[in-house]
């Protein structure tokens, strides 16, 4: 009797310790069992490809240029040469104010991603400190006297239309500009000859810096912030420089001496009214600003 109850006893405790074993089997299995989600993706460039062409229906070829033909509108548009990446040889010969000459040519998407447009880049004219060179065609009797041809040079404007949008050659803040992979969409260059300067003496050339169409798979990211209770907007990463010369400036900022101003009101502050904003100062994201004549102190 007391052997099988003794054997009872060692059957409960080895019951007891296999129990206690799987349990402390299964919290160790439990605590080390560890799933980590982790990946690398390193997307291929030549995934992302946008290019021009003279076609809205084809591309063209690696390395194969096609001619482009200008529209006259009272000036005489000479011939330009479109690849996939470049158009050049864009120039128009005007005699009469109002004179105009157009090109329209095609952006496709043949990538695997969708595309923002960010900006309209246009570059120095080689040599020189502008966009916008204007100069006398000739060097004999003919030659236009100089400051008239200067004159003459704001008159002559270049446009750009992407899709349904014109956009201010230069402007490097677009946003909510899509083209979608697989999709294709008509730009357009207008070159015309207005104003109400005195009509040149002489026949001279425009040149304008190379244009280009900056695309990414990433739209510009607009941020909010206040002056004086005014709700304002932004490109972020925009200096205050840019926003003045931006259609976000909807009210009469400029800048003066290096620092923001509102016409017929004051310089711009921070929040606190101890400091002027630079032009060159980032815009910061919800940051209240002041306009005011004098800091405080």
């Amino acid at each position: 009797m007391e052997k099988q109850r003794q054997v009872k006893i060692l059957s409960i405790v080895a019951l007891v310790i296999a129990i206690v074993g799987m349990s402390l089997g299964f919290a160790a299995f439990s605590t080390t069992l560890k799933i980590t989600s982790s990946a690398s993706v390193s997307p291929n460039s030549d995934d992302f490809k946008v290019v021009f062409s003279d076609s809205a229906t084809s591309i063209l070829g690696e390395g194969q240029t096609a001619t482009l033909k200008g529209g006259n509108g009272g000036g005489k548009a000479e011939n330009g040469i479109i690849s996939s990446s470049k158009v050049s040889g864009l120039k128009g010969n005007f005699t009469n104010k109002g004179d105009m000459v157009d090109y329209l040519f095609y952006v496709h998407n043949v990538g695997e991603y969708d595309a923002y447009l960010k900006g309209v880049n246009i570059e120095l004219v080689d040599g020189t400190g502008s966009t916008k060179v204007c100069r006398a065609s000739t060097t004999d009797e003919t030659k236009a006297t100089d400051s008239l041809v200067q004159a003459a040079c704001d008159d002559i404007h270049l446009y750009i239309m992407v899709g349904d949008y014109e956009y201010v050659v230069g402007d490097t803040n677009i946003v909510g500009h899509l083209l979608e992979k697989g999709t294709v969409q008509e730009v357009g260059i207008v070159i015309d000859y207005t104003g109400t300067s005195s009509l040149v003496d002489g026949p001279f050339d425009v040149t304008f810096g190379d244009l280009s169409l900056e695309f990414s798979t990433v739209d510009n990211e607009l941020i909010t912030f206040t002056i004086d209770d005014y709700v304002y907007q932004a490109v972020k990463g925009m200096t205050w420089e840019e926003w003045v010369n931006s259609e976000f400036n909807s009210r009469k900022f400029s800048i003066r001496s290096g620092t923001v101003f509102l016409e017929g009101e004051g310089y711009l502050f921070n929040h606190l009214l101890t400091s002027k904003i630079e032009g060159s100062a980032e815009i910061i994201n919800d940051e209240q600003y002041v306009v005011a004549t004098a800091p405080i102190g």
